[in-house]
């Protein structure tokens, strides 16, 4: 917020929102919190914090308050500009525990949340670097998700020794082609 007051232009302003700031915070911070608590935000107490004072940040960014009003017509602004902002907020909130239980990172520890990402971001390069291998590297892998070796060689009708030896050079040539993505070379199919 602190950013948003040094912008504003005049002193005649910034007195302003900071009266306004000083006069409406504890108020807003109640309303605020209350809404928050209501509509089942656990979080109530802190949430309330961000949301008055992205409400007041608005308020200086767009600066649609009229200093001329009333005070109850000031309170009832603000209130509605706390409200418009919890809104935002739950919304927010309601899409990233979405995003957690979709990507079944609900309730994980940060260190687990990182270790994920990390596979998430390792996976997702060997994909890509899947895209570059012969087509009979790539089948004998998928099969060998799921299969063993002997199960593969039945499928596809090759000796036990070929699967065994297709599997180790995909795994080879999957990991040489993942460390020079890692080190941003380009790969040549």
């Amino acid at each position: 917020m602190l950013l948003y007051l040094l912008s504003l232009a005049s002193e005649e302003e910034k007195e302003n929102v900071t009266w306004l700031y000083c006069e409406y915070v504890e108020d807003m911070l109640v309303y605020a919190r209350t809404k928050l608590r209501d509509m089942g935000d656990q979080n109530f107490y802190h949430d309330g914090y961000d949301a008055v004072h992205s409400a007041y940040e608005r308020i200086i960014k767009y600066k649609k308050l009229d200093f001329s009003k009333s005070p109850k017509e000031i309170k009832n602004y603000l209130r509605a500009t706390v409200a418009n902002q919890v809104k935002n907020m739950l919304e927010d909130i309601n899409k990233i525990q979405s995003f957690d239980e979709d990507c079944g990172i609900a309730g994980v520890t940060e260190e687990e949340f990182f270790d994920r990402l990390c596979l998430m971001e390792r996976c997702a390069l060997v994909e890509k670097a899947a895209d570059f291998l012969d087509e009979k590297y790539v089948s004998v892998l998928m099969l060998y998700a799921k299969h063993t070796p002997a199960e593969v060689s039945k499928i596809i009708g090759l000796p036990v020794k070929t699967v065994y030896t297709r599997i180790n050079r995909a795994r080879k040539l999957l990991m040489e082609r993942v460390e020079t993505m890692e080190r941003g070379g380009v790969i040549n199919g």
